[in-house]
């Protein structure tokens, strides 16, 4: 089975190597690239932050220059995914806790009572709002602080065409973007099953008329390879 990769160039191996030791063949078309802002939580180092909330590892490079530059350390981190915390622990960040269930929306609740915390949360450039308005609907001041853009691959539509005549029996989907991109393309994968790796992606991916036919769970890597496998 030839199983489509979507992740950005840096970390399609994440999901390419395990598909493949499993007997699937990866084939690699990044969607998205992730391209830090330089300096955007510079006017933000004098604050004094309860929370850290880290959702990508993108995030976790910006936080650690950050704190190069003087920004004081911030005592409860919460990260959002094995690949996130993996990344902060590598750069020697503490965490508060890794959740159970890999989702914003459940790390928040794991945080216990926020009402007029001061949370920090690095992010994309284009985040959907829901879990700034999960925190702040809990009474925290939030700062949420875009670090990092997730742009489009030059080229990324012709190299979907090309993907597609080789036949593609599953495409795999690790965020809203990809799902978004991919739908655009226009490109044609004919009976190739989806398989999401979670229910916010699921749900951006149904909004652009995509079917899905498995989400991840748990939504992790080994949980997209465990759902390719059971289709």
């Amino acid at each position: 089975m030839k199983v489509l990769v979507t992740r950005s160039r840096r970390r399609a191996w994440e999901l390419a190597h395990p598909l493949k030791t499993a007997g699937f063949e990866p084939v690699n078309v990044p969607l998205l690239e992730l391209v830090g802002i330089p300096g955007a939580l510079m006017p933000f180092v004098l604050y004094e932050y309860d929370i850290l909330l880290l959702t990508s590892a993108a995030a976790v490079d910006a936080v650690v220059g950050a704190y190069d530059a003087g920004l004081k350390e911030i005592e409860r981190v919460y990260a959002v995914g094995p690949t996130t915390a993996a990344a902060a622990e590598a750069r020697g960040l503490e965490l508060a806790l890794i959740p159970d269930v890999h989702t914003a929306a459940h790390a928040i609740d794991r945080m216990g009572v926020i009402w007029e915390a001061d949370i920090l949360w690095p992010s994309a450039k284009d985040v959907t709002s829901d879990t700034l308005d999960r925190m702040r609907g809990r009474g925290a001041d939030v700062h949420q602080v875009a670090v990092y853009e997730n742009v489009a691959p030059d080229g990324h539509e012709a190299r979907l065409a090309q993907a597609a005549k080789m036949g593609i029996d599953v495409i795999t989907l690790m965020s809203g973007s990809a799902a978004r991109r991919l739908a655009a393309s226009g490109v044609d994968f004919g009976d190739a099953k989806v398989v999401v790796i979670g229910p916010t992606t699921a749900a951006v991916a149904e909004s652009v008329g995509l079917t899905v036919h498995a989400v991840a769970d748990p939504h992790t890597v080994e949980g997209v390879v465990q759902a390719v496998a059971a289709l």
